[in-house]
């Protein structure tokens, strides 16, 4: 009995059902709809973990994890409750604001509940019987009348208006389990089921959002209050259409670039689609190369500016709206740009020299990102903060769209940088030697080795190529010739990724994100100042010092098999304390009212701290969302 209960809650379960108990227990009654839906998601993502860890799932996740089904499920969807709850303190709340966030919050529900469904059939399916299926759908029924009641409710009672957002709901139920199919077969081994789940319905949710906009512009009898203007009548300001549209715009390349391939493949009948990215025909590898940066740049200068005008009145170019907003404030947001260059510059010099001493443990090594995050993000979050929200969603362009050139490396392409790079300088060979990359690897490893590749194709020697695999993409292995800056700035990437001699890398995206989201998601009404620094604090400084203490003076283990020690735990949760207990009254003197309790920041530091203990999931992912949630009540 013993065994069976220990099984049933782990650490991980067991800090989910802490974090989950306490934002149900500050819900007021008017989310009471809500409130019981998030425990119903909770009881459904708790079974079918339990049933995933004792059945033989054919889903090819990443093994060196847990399945994470708990943790994913409910963390987006206890998030926007969590912002709901802090909407609900605000002395005027404007209704729209509150159906907005009121459809969102149903919208990643049920993103997560129809996976949940999805999973629970996909695993039942060679035992499936009555009992099941009426015991499933019951519950399908039940938590449908919980949306229903919840969206009547907020729309007094407009049932045509109801029938449309519970149809709209839905559907992206529909598109999440297309799309957690597709990244689990596309990237097998990368990533864990929870880790799909976050990322499907945060994906979801951001296309889902941009498409509503678009077919209120487009349907004048959409923008009536009576049907889903009311959900989607937020205003929306000029920084957060420019991160959508290029952002979107960004995620949507992809599709249109294979698509225009498939045309030229069909029109032209000379090359095989399979063949398009090795291409070792030197015209039709150029005129590959051409159709990508010409599809790039009118996506970004034409499509994306286009739909940006369309749906918010920007009076000008939206690329002519961000220079003209970042010179609005010259002697504030150039110097601060200037700071960010120099910090830059100063940790590609400082790591170059101290990766060179293979002493230097990789984790200490990795950490030193989320101690340069800290230095760059804090002052702009405290003194411009509608600037940094800017700047992240520029940064996480620049990665995007260095992530899709490093993914179409023609053979082209590569020989002109060749070519280019010879002409401005000629230097010695520099032979990276790297171990084989092992094809179960992590989420993070996956994303951060994509990344490293950009630089893998700069000045390529055609002579000699290897290639390692990771899944089902195909990486190279190339000597380099580089000016020094690139040389430099290619052994700061090498040397953190994958360490003196390993293959252990952190990653970019999941970082910069882990910073970002909680800035984001603090628009309107917010009165607790230090959520939009969950991201900064939780893995800057908390995550950096857990790892740092424990990995040095770390005896006693959270458990057998683990790494994590528990005084690394108590050494992020402390410093985490520190910093807070600085910040405070930092922003009190900029004109912020303080209204975050002690006692409550203390729950949240711990429990965010204890989940960095114990989840074997992606924690620059989960962390940021978690620690952001308990902030918000």
């Amino acid at each position: 009995m013993a065994s069976s209960s220990s099984m049933l809650l782990n650490g991980e379960r067991g800090v989910v059902f802490v974090f989950i108990t306490r934002v149900l227990f500050s819900v007021p009654i008017s989310l009471l709809y809500e409130a019981l839906s998030l425990s119903l998601l909770s009881f459904a993502g708790l079974l079918v973990e339990i049933f995933l860890e004792n059945s033989k799932s054919h889903f090819k996740a990443r093994p060196a994890a847990s399945s994470g089904i708990l943790l994913g499920s409910v963390t987006l969807p206890t998030v926007m409750l969590s912002r709901l709850i802090q909407l609900s303190r605000a002395p005027i709340s404007p209704p729209q604001d509150v159906g907005y966030l009121v459809v969102q919050y149903w919208v990643v529900s049920a993103s997560c509940f129809s996976v949940l469904v999805f999973l629970t059939l996909a695993l039942r399916r060679h035992s499936v019987n009555r009992r099941i299926l009426g015991g499933l759908l019951s519950y399908v029924v039940l938590y449908t009348s919980l949306c229903f009641l919840s969206l009547a409710t907020n729309d007094q009672g407009w049932e045509v208006a109801v029938v449309v957002k519970l149809f709209w709901i839905f559907s992206h139920g529909l598109a999440a389990v297309k799309l957690i199919q597709h990244i689990l077969s596309t990237f097998p081994s990368c990533a864990s089921i929870g880790e799909a789940l976050l990322v499907t319905a945060g994906i979801i949710l951001y296309l889902g959002d941009m498409l509503a906009y678009t077919l209120l512009k487009i349907n004048t009898s959409f923008s009536s209050p009576k049907l889903v203007s009311s959900p989607y009548g937020m205003s929306t300001t000029e920084i957060s259409t420019t991160i959508q549209g290029f952002l979107v715009g960004l995620l949507l390349f992809p599709m249109c670039y294979k698509f225009i391939l498939q045309i030229r493949g069909h029109l032209t009948n000379s090359i095989r689609r399979e063949d398009f990215a090795t291409d070792e025909n030197t015209s039709q590898g150029i005129q590959t190369s051409l159709v990508f940066y010409g599809s790039l740049v009118i996506i970004l200068i034409v499509i994306v500016p286009a739909w940006m005008q369309f749906v918010h009145d920007f009076h000008m170019h939206p690329f002519l709206w961000v220079f003209n907003f970042v010179f609005s404030e010259p002697l504030r947001r150039l110097p601060l740009c200037v700071y960010w260059i120099a910090v830059i510059s100063a940790s590609v010099l400082r790591f170059y020299n101290i990766s060179k001493h293979s002493k230097i443990e990789r984790i200490l090594l990795r950490k030193y990102y989320h101690l340069v995050a800290v230095l760059m993000f804090s002052p702009a979050l405290i003194f411009q903060p509608s600037f940094l929200d800017l700047a992240f969603g520029a940064a996480l362009a620049v990665f995007l769209i260095l992530e899709f050139i490093r993914v179409s490396h023609t053979h082209e392409t590569i020989t002109f940088y060749a070519s280019f790079f010879r002409m401005v300088r000629t230097s010695n060979r520099i032979s990276l030697k790297r171990n084989r990359v092992q094809s179960c690897m992590s989420f993070r490893e996956a994303y951060t080795v994509i990344l490293v590749n950009v630089f893998d194709f700069i000045a390529l020697d055609k002579s000699c190529i290897t290639t390692t695999s990771v899944g089902r993409s195909s990486y190279r292995q190339v000597p380099f010739r580089f000016p020094y800056c690139m040389r430099l700035l290619n052994m700061h990437l090498v040397q953190a990724i994958f360490g003196p001699d390993s293959v252990s890398p952190c990653s970019h995206f999941s970082l910069l994100m882990g910073c970002a989201l909680p800035k984001w998601m603090s628009f309107g009404f917010n009165d607790r100042p230090l959520a939009p620094f969950a991201g900064i604090l939780s893995l800057g400084i908390g995550d950096t010092m857990a790892s740092m203490v424990g990995h040095k003076y770390g005896v006693l283990r959270w458990s057998k098999t683990g790494k994590k020690t528990i005084e690394g735990t108590a050494a992020g949760i402390t410093s985490v304390l520190v910093a807070c207990s600085v910040l405070l009254p930092l922003l009190a003197s900029t004109g912020y009212v303080l209204s975050q309790h002690w006692l409550s920041l203390l729950f949240a530091v711990t429990t965010s701290g204890l989940l960095e203990a114990y989840t074997a999931q992606l924690d620059n992912a989960f962390i940021p969302l978690v620690f952001y949630s308990l902030l918000c009540l």
